[in-house]
């Protein structure tokens, strides 16, 4: 009989043994899966970082696609006016308008058009707020780039200008009859180009190849 009650206790004993160090096991192993998954980086972060090895300057600029009222854009028009920026916009009349009917107005010389992600060589598409099928094209205001159409960033939401500036009223391909500054001018021509406080703006950012902000691009929502 003692006997029988020995050999219960060490069972006893034993059993209680085992189920601490399961416990204590348990808690060792779910320290350890913290630890591994707080140096885990986000794969998301890293390609937000940079899309390729040469724009790492990105990382402290880029964001998601943002929608701002039309007096945010004319702040920023002010804020960044006279400094080596472009501030590009479109305003749904200018998307729907005819670009040749332009030929007598200053800002034909200043149509920037983006180019497709899909083939590069030829301009993207949008609709615009009264369902028109467009070529997405914008009016650069502030300084001028010397470039005829931009590129889309693939898996960044940016565009790309890859001639930088025109300097001293030279460009190099619409040659010395085009300023290398253009004035935003609420003038509001038949409305076409006028930025109304009330409306919605999708705000875009521009880099160089190099991963250098040079500017801001505004489409009317």
């Amino acid at each position: 009989m003692n006997t029988y009650r020995i050999s219960k206790r060490k069972a006893l004993i034993v059993a209680f043994i085992i189920i601490c160090t399961v416990i204590l096991g348990s808690i060792i192993w779910s320290l350890l899966l913290q630890d591994e998954t707080s140096d885990t980086f986000n794969p998301v972060d890293q390609n937000e970082l940079t899309e390729n090895d040469d724009k790492e300057l990105l990382s402290k600029e880029v964001k998601e696609d943002n929608i701002v009222t039309g007096d945010k854009v004319l702040e920023k028009y002010l804020e960044i006016k006279n400094q080596e920026y472009a501030f590009l916009v479109a305003t749904n009349a200018f998307l729907e308008q005819d670009k040749e009917e332009l030929v007598n107005w200053d800002e034909i010389l200043y149509i920037k058009y983006i180019l497709s992600k899909q083939d590069q060589g030829v301009v993207e598409n949008i609709y615009t707020i009264n369902g028109r099928l467009v070529p997405l094209a914008f009016i650069n205001y502030n300084h001028v780039l010397d470039d005829t159409c931009l590129f889309q960033g693939f898996s960044l939401p940016y565009y790309e200008a890859r001639y930088g500036f025109i300097k001293d009223s030279e460009s190099s391909i619409y040659g010395d009859n085009i300023e290398d500054i253009f004035p935003l001018i609420q003038s509001k021509k038949e409305n076409i180009f006028t930025i109304y406080e009330e409306s919605s703006f999708l705000e875009k950012l521009i880099y160089n190849n190099e991963g250098t902000l040079l500017g801001y691009a505004y489409i009317e929502q």
